[in-house]
Parts: C-alpha cells; structure tokens; sequence
C-alpha cells in the first residue's frame, strides 16, 4: 500500500511561481507546507555564464520589491542581474517610436532582467532554511477532492492536504486533472527565443520593434567580458517563425540584422534557438473546492510587454497575504469566502493585461493606410508627453495601486 504524506497546504510546481509561493507562505502563516516538483531540481551552483535558450524574466520594481520582502533578492549574485532603464519602442512600417527612460519618473530602474534558473536557485536557498517541506520527481497521476481535503495519488505514493495549490505552469497537470474549465486561444505567433552577442553596448537598454508580422524583442542580460549578451524574443507568423529556425546561423543573423534595424549591431555569437507555440489561455474560475490556481495554470498572455512572470507573483502575493492562519483552511465555507477574495483581487487585473496584449498585437499587425497614420501620430504624440510616458513606464513597473499594495505587504505570521 502506497504511504500518505499529510499537509495543511500542498503546492504542485517547483519553478519561479511555486517556489516563490512556498517562501512566502513560510513567512505568513504556521500551516504544514509542502511542494512537489516532477522534475529533478538542479543544485544551486555559481556557474560560468555563457550562451543559452534558457527562459529569460523581466521583473518589473514591484516583483524584486516582493523577492526583497521575501529576503531572496540578496541571495542573487549581482553578475547575474541586468538592471533595465531604458527602452526604444517603434514601427517598422513607419517613422514613429517611443523612447521610454525610468529617470523621469525617479525610480534607478524599470525593472530587471534575470535568467529564470538563477532566480530558482536563490528561492531554493531561501526555502531550505524554512519548514517547508520539498519533494522532486514526483508526478501526478489521479486526485480527489471533497469538503474536507484533496488526496493526490502521484508515483511517489499519496499525498492529503486541506488546500491544494497549483504552480506547475501553462500545462498544468493538476488543472487537467482537476476538470477546470479553460479558455485556450491561439496568439497566431510562435516565438524564438533565443541569447545572442553583440559588440554594441548599452547594457541597461531595451529595444522592441512591432512588424507586421509579429514583434522583436531584444533585452539586455548581464555580460561578463568584452561582448555584451543579450536575449532574442521573436514572435512571428508560423511559417516564418519555421523558416527562422531553418535557417543557418548566417542567414539568421542576416535576418535579425535586418528586422532589428540594426540596433544592436551584427551577431558575433549565438546559442541554440527554441520555438514556442504563443497559445493565450485562462480558466473561467480560479478555484474549485479545496484546490486553486496560480500564475501560468491559471492564465497565460503574449509575452510582447513581459508581464506573464510579474502577473504570477502577484497572484502570489495576493494568495499568500490571504492564507495567514491555519483556521481558514479547515472550514469549508471560510476557504471558499478565501479563495473568492483572491479570484476577486486577482482575475480582472489579469483578464484586462490580457485584453490589452490582444489589442497591442493586433493593433500593430494591421496594415490599412488609416490605421498606419494613426499609429505614426499616436505613437509620436505619445513620445512628446512626458506626462503620459511616465504614466506608462509606472504602469509598467507594477506601481498600479493594487499591485504596489501587494507587493508591499506585511509578510511576516
């Protein structure tokens, strides 16, 4: 017979998001803690850093205000941080563009750039000197959920917990498993992604150019010598986003070189590349019964703004500022109350970033003459108004005033 491992509050996920959420529900409340990851987690190792696919975050000054809080921030080697303050935004179908600064707004930084294992490795620093219990490897393979508990049967035996929290990304197996209803919707972009070397330097700058097949990111990442690195986000039509990854490392970097405007210069050296269907996706209800969701299983977006990660560790916040005594888990109607309050603080904030990404992407992908000048104009106009830049770039950083608030809560028992 398969043992039982019982916890107050069981976490499904070992990334950014999960890990994140099990150091701040160490500080917030006395419950039982545990989290299980289906892969193996890495040991946390100060290794060289050099040319990668791997995922790159841009955290906006609200999410490092929350790893701060959380005391993780200090736990990052600063060779690992590449700290944004500027960012060049235009059309490539005409003559307006919008140069973004966070010196006007008086905050050093927009945001920061980070490679997703790095931050991973600090939160598993952090945790190990919590009670929070850690388990790897394990998969799910059935669960059941009544007014009382859920009992997950996974390959490393049971698993009984009064709240069930769902971590484990776009495709979540516990979402799945649980039934959830879920709206997915293609983007009508795959995305390359991939690290690049340049000899241009400007090391805490942004650039981002809209086509109209699609949006080119480039972001700068912390560069140990003489070329500066930085990573490639492509989202592009299907068949283009093929041929792209086709193509030879000349004959690539001829195509950055050309759909970049040169803004960076020629490539010098460059990682593997990765495609990534963009599929925007979001469950009709955040909770049912005794199980709840969080960042990427509850919502995914167009990464074109960035904000999926930073939209994630708010739901965290929220999550974690509500969970704050072991009595609310034990009464079904109290949870339930719990979990609303949370769908309430976190759904339409999400629902609108998603709306917003959809009328970005589409309002810059159509090509008729009307539309065009009115994107020059506006886009121009945009950049004269030092009021509504700095509008922008607040927005951006996560300084709306629900966000602040939860970033900046008190997260201590």
């Amino acid at each position: 017979m398969k043992p039982v491992s019982p916890c107050d509050i069981l976490i499904v996920g070992g990334g950014v998001i999960g890990l994140t959420l099990a150091n701040a529900l160490a500080c917030t409340t006395n419950a039982s803690v545990s989290l299980i990851e289906k892969k193996t987690w890495l040991t946390p190792s100060h290794s060289e850093i050099c040319l990668s696919s791997v995922p790159v975050s841009a955290l906006t000054w609200s999410s490092i205000q929350l790893m701060k809080n959380l005391g993780i921030w200090s736990l990052i080697p600063s060779q690992y941080l590449c700290f944004l303050d500027q960012m060049i935004v235009w059309d490539q179908e005409g003559i307006g563009s919008l140069h973004l600064n966070a010196a006007t707004t008086g905050y050093p930084y927009m945001g920061c750039l980070i490679e997703n294992h790095r931050l991973e490795e600090a939160l598993l620093l952090k945790l190990k000197t919590t009670r929070v219990q850690l388990l790897d490897q394990v998969e799910l393979i059935s669960i059941c959920d009544n007014n009382e508990s859920v009992l997950l049967d996974t390959n490393q035996g049971y698993f009984k917990a009064k709240l069930v929290i769902g971590a484990d990304g776009s495709c979540s197996m516990l979402r799945a498993l649980s039934g959830m209803p879920t709206i997915s919707k293609s983007c009508l972009h795959h995305a390359i992604v991939c690290q690049i070397q340049t000899h241009f330097s400007s090391p805490q700058q942004a650039w981002q150019v809209f086509q109209k097949t699609g949006v080119l990111a480039v972001l700068p990442l912390s560069s140990p010598d003489l070329l500066s690195r930085k990573a490639i986000v492509w989202s592009t039509l299907p068949h283009i986003a093929h041929q792209l990854m086709h193509m030879n490392d000349a004959e690539f970097s001829a195509a950055f070189l050309k759909a970049s405007e040169q803004c960076v210069g020629e490539i010098q050296n460059m990682s593997a590349r990765l495609c990534i269907p963009l599929v925007q996706r979001h469950v009709k209800k955040y909770y049912i019964n005794r199980i709840v969701l969080v960042g990427d299983a509850a919502h995914t977006i167009h990464p074109l703004a960035g904000q999926g990660m930073n939209l994630g560790l708010l739901d965290v916040a929220a999550l974690a500022h509500l969970i704050r005594n072991t009595s609310s888990l034990m009464h079904q109607a109290t949870l339930q109350a719990m979990l609303a309050q949370y769908q309430a603080l976190r759904q339409q904030e999400n629902h609108l970033m998603r709306y917003a990404m959809h009328f970005l992407q589409h309002f810059f992908c159509q090509q008729s003459p009307g539309l065009h000048s009115f994107r020059q104009f506006g886009m121009q106009s945009l950049n004269q108004s030092k009021w509504m830049k700095n509008f922008l770039i607040r927005y951006a950083m996560g300084l709306k005033k629900n966000s602040s608030v939860l970033m900046d809560v008190d997260l201590t028992v």
